[in-house]
């Protein structure tokens, strides 16, 4: 019987000759549904698969861990907590990337994944990439738009090192990632996801993705070590948040010999010009101590008065101090450390919106140099002004001169003086000066005036109705540097109707005295072109208003409305002491309460520094004395010659100067003829003239320009 020729079937077993031979024959039906059958049952396979590892991280733990800590893990019930985000937050929508690579050295690997506290407002999306998967997630308020504020370019950055930790706490992930949580809670920052590696033979490493930024730690519980790394985009500091790591990971140990010490800085990230100008701004503060990983700083105070931000700081400055020392002066040990203990203690500095305005290593340098140079040139001041200077420094160096009566201080910041007086009381400590009070501003020749600067000067000193009473031998600027770039500054040197009213408010043998900021170097370019611009536009400004004398000296300038004034700026070196010696306070114990102005002192600031010359130079390249071509000798051939000889007298309480004044051609000398000597007919301050042989007999001898 023959089978039909689609149903035949041959069997063949063996041989050909048993006729054991089967010919199967199926549809293309048949083939075609037997490979969809195996696509699709591989699709729902690999999709359940894929939704459970990656979909639904958070109700699925997504932890790689090999087999010899597997089983201890389960045993030891280590429950990590996950990421939450508060109610209210709106994160970013965000996709998930992972890929892991060998991990021999990792003891266990646990990963944790967002929990919305509201489950009902997350909603999912997934989507491919690459050779990676992703998944886009966002977990959005009901009355939020999609659209979401663009993630930001620029950013803080806070990087700490801590030793002498406890090493049970070093070694635990579960302790660890609590405190990273809490750290980031207290910081109002949303944990999208972190992941952490068990290390061994022991130690954590944890990497965690913010919304806006990261955070990662490492630890070696060995030896008592762990470093953390916290950025977050945006404009908001982390200083704040320095304490808090400290609390939540500085955990003490108890075989540790110290206690735990942390190293920190704070830097800012990325590129803005928003960013760069708030950094220009608060360059003094973000360059040292905050931006450098010093063995000790720690804050003092950091508070926000009515008109700015106040952080003071006490620091361990590395060229000149060491911690070693610092803890040393701190035993009882009887070393030359613990003997000594304020000549090894922290300097405490002070910034103001973020620039540097006194430290203690410089307070008597600086503050010195500011008040009793103008202070000693003038022969008898009796009524001073101080503009600034709520420190109370200022006010301590003019209250130590004995010819005071009366010194006004006019400080817009109140708070600043109270913040001052809490913190930085050395600052306005008179009580070592014979006959003061122990605090400055409680002596009774100060008049303190807790408000605008510019008007109070402007409102007494400008138009007619000045009275005579009012004026002031000395002034003094103790505000702003010039080089800060904010709008204050601008108006503070600016020319306008404050600037004015200063000649007004001076006696006509009254000086002005103002710091200037950091003096220009040698390599600088001309002030014009450079962070100067207003220094010199300063000093422009008090020619155009009245001054007739102008002498620069490092960081400060005096002016001199009246030319023959200055006189007593050329006393020699032993008349400058026999005037400190009769006019300065001396302390209980009868020693000077000078620590650093004298007679030699004085003598370097008689005349302009090299550098001055050649700014000025730069700045003014046609005026005839920057020529090299020209000598001393012929540059002034054929013109008046005024020589001032000085010739000391000494006086009970002051030093009377006379003026002898030689005239080539016996033309009577008048101010004008002097000041077209002394400015080489421009309207402008020529450091080359002040400094010319011809003009004072010790003068230093012009020297070529570079």
């Amino acid at each position: 019987m023959e089978s039909k020729p689609n149903q035949r079937k041959v069997f063949q077993n063996g041989s050909k000759q048993n006729g054991s031979t089967c010919d199967v024959r199926v549809t293309y039906l048949f083939l075609w549904l037997s490979l969809l059958a195996g696509c699709l049952i591989a699709f729902i396979v690999g999709r359940t698969t894929r939704i459970q590892i990656l979909k639904n991280p958070q109700s699925n733990q997504f932890a790689f861990t090999t087999f010899f800590r597997e089983a201890k893990d389960r045993d030891d019930n280590i429950i990590l907590p996950h990421p939450v985000v508060t109610t209210g937050m709106d994160p970013y929508k965000t996709g998930y990337f992972s890929e892991n690579f060998d991990t021999s050295r990792s003891a266990s690997i646990i990963s944790r994944f967002i929990e919305p506290e509201d489950e009902g407002t997350c909603k999912s999306s997934a989507s491919a990439g690459a050779s990676l998967h992703a998944q886009s997630s966002a977990c959005l308020h009901p009355d939020m738009e999609e659209e979401k504020a663009e993630y930001e370019q620029t950013g803080q950055h806070l990087l700490v090192d801590i030793v002498n930790v406890d090493t049970p706490f070093l070694d635990s992930k579960e302790r660890l990632s609590v405190a990273m949580l809490d750290l980031l809670k207290q910081c109002g920052q949303t944990l999208l996801s972190y992941h952490c590696h068990d290390l061994q033979p022991n130690g954590v490493s944890c990497a965690g993705v913010l919304m806006k930024g990261h955070i990662s730690f490492h630890t070696w519980p060995s030896k008592g070590v762990i470093t953390l790394d916290l950025y977050i985009s945006g404009p908001d500091t982390l200083l704040p948040f320095v304490s808090v790591v400290k609390t939540l990971f500085a955990v003490p140990s108890l075989k540790a010999d110290g206690q735990p010490r942390m190293v920190w800085s704070h830097k800012f990230r990325g590129f803005s010009e928003d960013i760069n100008e708030e950094v220009a701004e608060r360059s003094d503060f973000f360059r040292f101590p905050i931006g450098m990983m010093t063995d000790y700083k720690e804050q003092v105070v950091s508070a926000v008065t009515d008109f700015q931000q106040v952080d003071i700081y006490d620091v361990i400055r590395p060229k000149f101090q060491t911690l070693e020392a610092y803890e040393k002066s701190m035993l009882n040990d009887g070393s030359y450390e613990s003997e000594h203990p304020r000549l090894f203690e922290p300097d405490r500095i002070v910034f103001l919106d973020g620039i540097l305005q006194s430290r203690r290593s410089g307070d008597a340098a600086y503050h010195e140099s500011l008040v009793h140079p103008g202070m000693i040139a003038h022969p008898n001041p009796k009524r001073v002004a101080i503009i600034g200077g709520g420190e109370g420094a200022t006010l301590r160096e003019v209250l130590k001169h004995k010819t005071l009566e009366t010194v006004v201080m006019v400080e817009i910041d109140k708070q600043m003086v109270d913040l001052s007086m809490k913190h930085l009381p050395f600052w306005s400590d008179c009580s070592a000066i014979t006959g003061n009070v122990s605090n400055c501003f409680d002596d009774p020749r100060v008049d303190a005036y807790y408000e605008d600067a510019f008007k109070w000067f402007i409102d007494r000193f400008s138009g007619d109705g000045i009275v005579e009473e009012e004026r002031f031998d000395v002034i003094i600027m103790d505000a702003l540097d010039p080089q800060v770039q904010v709008d204050i500054v601008e108006a503070l040197y600016d020319g306008g109707p404050f600037l004015s009213s200063l000649p007004k408010g001076l006696r006509d043998d009254g000086i002005l005295i103002a710091q200037v900021g950091e003096a220009p170097r040698t390599e600088a370019p001309a002030e014009d072109y450079s962070w100067h611009r207003n220094r010199v536009k300063f000093i422009k400004t008090l020619i155009d208003t009245g001054f007739e004398s102008i002498r620069d000296y490092e960081e400060f300038i005096v002016a001199f409305k009246d030319f023959q004034s200055r006189a007593g700026w050329f006393m020699d070196e032993a008349m400058v002491d026999v005037q400190i010696h009769q006019r300065i306070f001396p302390t209980e114990k009868g020693e000077s309460s000078l620590k650093y102005f004298d007679g030699a002192t004085m003598l370097s600031y008689r005349f302009p520094s090299k550098t001055s010359e050649r700014v000025f130079c730069l700045r003014e390249s046609k005026s005839g004395m920057c020529n090299e071509t020209k000598s001393a000798s012929t540059s002034l051939e054929g013109q008046q010659l005024v020589v001032a000889r000085l010739r000391g007298i000494r006086g009970e309480s002051s030093t009377t100067v006379n003026v002898s004044v030689v005239d080539t051609d016996d033309v009577q000398p008048t101010r004008e003829n002097v000041l077209r000597q002394h400015f080489s007919g421009e309207n402008t301050y020529n450091p080359l003239a002040e400094r010319h042989p011809l003009l004072y007999p010790n003068a230093i001898p012009l020297r070529k320009q570079i």
